[in-house]
């Protein structure tokens, strides 16, 4: 597929709505406008008109705007129209474009890519917009705003321009001794520190933004007929699971989402592990241990009439498919014992006293799980970006080291090296230097019409 075709995607959410956007951009934009509208249109003004097939039978009518290149999102021309939401209505439009006209449908994120590829953004903001979208908190959509101002991408690129002085000075000075006058080495000195101390300061205010882009994964488990689907349905206020007597009622995953303090929480119900011959039963307790292992949290809940208040020996049973650092034992039952309503800590294990059926201590219970949200998150961090790019700044901190150490041995032509390799890693940050495969990678996570 090439990057010179017209392309074309839906760019509002698949399914029924009051309106659907599509989206269309290339060279042959202009054609689809004359053809489906029938004229021309003015840049940058709404038209209400109605959509036309070859015919002149009417497809729909709804809002048309013309974004003439280069001042676009992509930097090509681009034409959206704005039709009833219906997706078949959507589907029947977008058909009839690419059957009678020059236009393809876009792969996942090609728009974004062309906006890139044209130099109307650069991958940090590329990849920003792609949080903005998939953001699942406050502070990832703050954080995506400032980033796509260019904010992120200004302090990467005045340290590339420091780097790439520095190393011009030193390359000329190995290629030319006889003629370069070199710099004293505490300039030079003064000049690697203060590469450093940008970049430090940026992986000091910068946390990787993958907790903060998906759900927060908490997996409820624990041995049959505890009230694990009862915790769940409290914690959801929906009556999701199938609450019993009966040991074993749970024997699939089920899953239900609330928000937090503005962050998406996934809570996960799953099967009561115990020994058993049930073979349904046995596909329940492994995709159970599947799920604990795989969650951001655990809350592990126990019968607190039959049980006592030693967190090592509670843990002790699950401690092939759980980190104790990362999971709160959830005492239920309280209504039916001497228990009160507490939360107290035994070797640094959160022990929390509650009663699902009477509804005690859920307000409690919801403020621990939401202290340990906001212990995941530094309250401090002003960027949340890719795993990618934090990668990619410790590698650039680990030149500037070396570059360092270089310099204190009289080594310049490592030295030169290290700067070197330096503006390859900052470079693949902004996208200036990159390749095909790592940008289909990124792009490719992209959602279809963005």
């Amino acid at each position: 597929m090439s990057n010179h075709d017209t392309i074309i995607a839906q760019s509002t959410p698949p399914g029924r709505g009051g309106i659907g956007v599509l989206r269309i951009s290339g060279k042959n934009t202009q054609s689809v406008s004359k053809g489906i509208l029938g004229l021309y249109l003015k840049k940058r003004h709404a038209h209400y008109l109605p959509f036309l097939d070859k015919k002149g039978n009417i497809l729909d009518r709804g809002i048309a705007i013309w974004f003439a290149k280069p001042n676009s999102f992509t930097g090509e021309d681009i034409l959206e129209l704005h039709s009833h939401g219906g997706q078949a209505l959507l589907e029947m439009i977008t058909l009839h474009i690419i059957n009678n006209y020059d236009v393809r449908m876009a792969k996942p994120g090609e728009f974004s890519e062309r906006a890139f590829l044209n130099g109307k953004i650069d991958l940090i903001q590329a990849e920003a917009i792609s949080d903005l979208i998939s953001s699942s908190s406050k502070k990832i959509i703050d954080s995506s705003l400032r980033i796509l101002s260019g904010s992120f991408s200004v302090k990467i690129k005045k340290i590339m321009n420091l780097v790439f002085n520095l190393n011009v000075i030193l390359e000329s000075y190995i290629n030319f001794p006889e003629d370069i006058e070199f710099l004293s080495k505490n300039n030079i000195l003064l000049k690697i520190n203060e590469i450093s101390d940008k970049i430090k300061y940026i992986l000091d205010n910068s946390e990787d933004n993958n907790f903060l882009t998906s759900n927060f994964k908490i997996v409820i488990f624990g041995k049959p007929n505890v009230g694990k689907s009862s915790l769940l349905n409290v914690l959801s206020k929906k009556n999701s699971s199938i609450v019993t007597d009966i040991s074993g009622t749970t024997r699939d995953i089920l899953r239900e989402f609330i928000s937090i303090k503005n962050i998406n929480v996934e809570l996960i119900d799953t099967a009561g592990i115990h020994e058993t011959n049930d073979k349904i039963e046995k596909i329940g307790i492994q995709k159970a241990i599947k799920e604990i292992k795989n969650s951001d949290y655990k809350l592990l809940v126990v019968d607190s009439s039959n049980t006592k208040n030693c967190p090592k020996k509670i843990l002790d049973e699950y401690n092939h498919i759980i980190d104790k650092n990362n999971v709160s034992i959830i005492f239920n039952k309280i209504d039916t014992n001497n228990h009160t309503k507490k939360k107290i800590i035994i070797d640094k294990i959160p022990l929390i006293y509650i009663s699902t059926k009477k509804k005690i201590g859920i307000k409690m219970l919801k403020k621990h799980i939401t202290n340990i949200i906001n212990g995941r998150i530094s309250l401090n961090s002003i960027f949340f970006v890719k795993t990618r790019n934090i990668s990619l700044l410790k590698s650039s901190y680990k030149q500037i080291i070396q570059s360092k150490n270089n310099l204190l041995n009289n080594n310049i032509d490592l030295l030169s090296e290290n700067l070197s390799q330096l503006r390859i890693l900052l470079g693949q940050i902004t996208g200036q230097i990159t390749n095909n495969e790592i940008l289909n990678k990124i792009f490719s996570s992209f959602c279809i019409g963005k």
